[in-house]
């Protein structure tokens, strides 16, 4: 017997997998089954191959580190897919084999019967962030889909707080950005699109401007340079209506400035640059919005690196990728491959393409990120950039295990649930059919 679905998606359960704490998450699944499906320690133990002591010492907080290969182990035995322990699909998932009933759905407490709902929408959302920076978004879109169809969405079809319309909000931006994240741009605009209603219905300037941010990137991404500035302007001055969000402000002048690079506006763009930095230098006052995407340091020196590549400053740009690096958090595994994929494109255009591909060779064993159509996109970037090099052993050499990663890649984002731009859900006996948005 699997763990049944409405114990495995419940937010508490979901961030006891995101920081792989064994031991909570097996006191919570035995506490939230009962009868013939309750989840004793010699259920567990028999699922997972472990000892019903040893899972008692999980419970009993007696184990300190836990290894990967338990972590499989709980995660193939209860069918609880790889993602929520910040693993890789694993190999039954293609199946559906995960997909699990509900089996006692009087006995487990929803979402609706908590005196607290936005506190258990936000620690849902919270869950998900953790897993989707591991990974990709490719991975979580239909469960954070699903959770916007079946908690949310009947709470917000009774109407009363608005505080339900910010948590729509919220999960619809995240559902937007995993979108985008699969390659699916016309679906995240559709998401951005309605969280901004959403936002707007719960009168929350603030958020909504976090929107609007999360919009500009996206026109930028289309090519939109002039829609990205007008957006993220529209996005300032909605700003000004809201709480204080010194963050969100540097957010929305780092899209402004890009949008300007690509433009070619260069005394423009470093004055948005400079805004940027004076906004987030005093980003410690004030209380910072829960719906909000974080905007950190790293975040601004990424875009600052975008900006100075495109107005010609590559060495400056060099220098600044390498910092948002330094600066990232090993766990946030898909920002860290982004900059180092643009440090590695930077050090081709600096003309040292050996040099890119010992940065490129990080980003393949450092860096998990299987669910991004983003990062593949990125690597195929610098594979083509590489190509002109290809006579040096070590360039010639990277290139032939890049393009071993990338057709893996390829594959794990093949099996991924996320509609194409016309709704309809990929045929996962095709891999190529994934690649088609």
């Amino acid at each position: 017997m699997y763990l049944p679905a409405d114990v495995r998606d419940r937010p508490d359960v979901m961030r006891a997998c995101a920081d792989r704490d064994l031991g909570r998450f097996f006191n919570l699944i035995k506490n939230l089954t009962d009868g013939p499906a309750q989840f004793t320690a010699s259920h567990i133990g028999r699922r997972c191959g472990l000892t019903p002591s040893r899972v008692a010492d999980y419970i009993m907080g007696k184990h300190g580190r836990v290894s990967v290969e338990v972590i499989e182990r709980v995660a193939d035995g209860l069918r609880v897919p790889g993602a929520y322990f910040g693993l890789g699909p694993r190999p039954w998932e293609a199946s559906g084999q995960h997909d699990v009933p509900s089996s006692q759905p009087a006995r487990t407490p929803t979402i609706q019967q908590s005196d607290q709902p936005t506190q258990s929408h936000l620690a849902a959302m919270d869950a998900f962030r953790v897993q989707d920076r591991r990974i990709g978004g490719g991975h979580f879109y239909r469960a954070v889909a699903d959770y916007l169809g079946q908690h949310v969405g009947p709470q917000l079809a009774v109407g009363g707080d608005l505080a339900i319309f910010s948590a729509a909000a919220g999960l619809n931006e995240m559902a937007g950005w995993m979108a985008h994240d699969a390659g699916r741009d016309p679906l995240a605009e559709r998401h951005f699109k309605h969280a901004l209603a959403l936002s707007q219905t719960a009168k929350k300037p603030e958020h909504s401007a976090g929107i609007y941010a999360s919009m500009s990137h996206l026109a930028l991404q289309a090519g939109d340079a002039h829609g990205a500035v007008e957006l993220a302007h529209t996005g300032r001055q909605t700003a000004r209506r809201g709480l204080p969000q010194p963050a969100l402000n540097a957010r929305l002048f780092a899209m402004e400035a890009r949008g300007l690079a690509e433009l070619g506006d260069r005394h423009a763009t470093a004055q948005a640059l400079a805004s940027a930095d004076k906004a987030l230098g005093s980003s410690s006052s004030g209380e910072v919005s829960e719906w909000l995407s974080p905007f950190d340091e790293a975040s601004l020196a990424i875009e600052v690196a975008h900006c100075m590549r495109k107005t010609g400053q590559r060495a400056a740009a060099l220098r600044t990728a390498e910092r948002a690096v330094a600066l990232r958090d090993v766990e946030r595994a898909r920002s860290r491959a982004f900059g180092l994929i643009l440090t590695a494109q930077l050090l081709v255009e600096n003309r040292d393409p050996e040099g890119a591909c010992d940065v490129g060779r990080a980003v393949i064993g450092n860096t998990i990120a299987p669910g991004s159509a983003r990062v593949i996109t990125l690597l195929d970037d610098l594979c083509t950039a590489l190509v002109p090099y290809q006579s040096s052993r070590v360039v010639s050499e990277f290139l032939t295990l890049l393009s071993r990663e990338q057709q893996s890649r390829r594959w794990l984002m093949a099996g991924l649930a996320v509609p194409d731009d016309e709704g309809r859900m990929p045929n996962h006996a095709d891999p190529r059919g994934h690649d088609a948005g």
